[in-house]
């Protein structure tokens, strides 16, 4: 299982957001984009963890807070070129140690 360590450092190489920015309480998009990779990632990787658990691994607290960053994410995904390009690289820097992604 690719742990949050990993996936946090992929995210770095991929957007240059330091680890620690990324699991921060900070709402600046600079930070909010590569935080929204994090967690689709982590979604991937423990698709059996509850909101509140894949939110406490970043620093989100809440499953609501979870459930909004979720969705906001998989609508950058859907829509967002340089946000899938980003996700892209980063699932890249991951490779096989990330499980392939299944449709929720």
């Amino acid at each position: 299982m690719t742990t949050p360590a990993q996936i946090l450092s992929a995210v770095y190489q991929a957007t240059g957001a330091e680890p620690d920015e990324i699991i921060s309480k900070s709402r600046r998009h600079s930070v909010l984009f590569p935080r929204y990779i994090v967690l689709l990632l982590l979604r991937q990787s423990r698709p059996f963890f509850s909101e509140i658990e894949l939110g406490q691994l970043i620093g989100i607290e809440g499953h609501g807070s979870t459930r909004h960053a979720l969705g906001k994410a998989k609508e950058l995904l859907d829509q967002d070129q340089h946000f899938q390009i980003a996700h892209g690289k980063a699932t890249a820097i991951l490779g096989d140690s990330l499980p392939t992604a299944t449709s929720d």
